[in-house]
């Protein structure tokens, strides 16, 4: 606690490569940091669905496979999120956008 917030998105993963012990227990967490403007681009997760909740706001569900993002539109504050994936190994793959 206490840490400076960081100046660009940034994404804290708690999954099987980054602990073990989650292997078969079919959960993994992040926690996503949106300084103001700041975006996490299109993306999907293609071995689980995901619960997102926004520590000061909303809660979004994205089923598996579908292509999402999430965006801080908020100029002068920064946001934090929690999600929660139905799986150890979620996955993320990026969506090229043109």
């Amino acid at each position: 606690m206490g840490a400076p917030f960081p100046i660009a998105f940034k994404v804290l993963k708690a999954t099987m490569a980054e602990f073990p012990a989650l292997n078969g227990q079919s959960i993994s967490y992040v926690v996503l940091q949106f300084p103001n403007g700041t975006v996490n681009p299109p993306h999907i997760h293609p071995r689980a669905s995901e619960l997102l909740f926004v520590l000061m706001g909303d809660i979004f569900l994205f089923p598996k496979g579908l292509v999402h993002f999430q965006f801080n539109s908020d100029s002068k504050n920064p946001a934090l999120a929690l999600s929660a994936f139905g799986s150890a190994s979620a996955g993320t793959v990026s969506v090229l956008c043109r």
